[in-house]
């Protein structure tokens, strides 16, 4: 999703001086908040494949607008949502796995 840009849930703060770190840092033009349902849905959790192409759940429709006409990113959307019920999404559900050998 490049290297300027974030999506956060302002409330997901337990101390707002980490907010207004976040803020300071990307400048408020580059960050899209969520609400309080969208965080619920994990509309935070998406996976980008290149620097100016994303994909996130088809039901993150407000998040999808965003990126496509205020960041002119590319977003491909997937029917993910029954996965966020076990506590993952898109960025969680493709990260690599790294295991350690053992000697059998």
């Amino acid at each position: 999703m490049g290297k300027d840009k974030a999506i956060v849930y302002r409330d997901g703060f337990l101390n707002v001086r980490d907010y207004s770190y976040i803020v300071n840092c990307f400048g408020v033009e580059n960050i899209f908040e969520v609400t309080a349902a969208e965080a619920y849905h994990l509309a935070t959790n998406v996976f980008s494949i290149a620097p100016d192409r994303v994909v996130v759940e088809r039901n993150s429709k407000r998040l999808k607008r965003h990126m496509e006409t205020q960041w002119n990113l590319q977003v491909e959307t997937v029917p993910y949502g029954e996965i966020a019920k076990i506590g993952g999404l898109l960025r969680c559900t493709t990260l690599p796995l790294r295991r350690k050998k053992t000697s059998a």
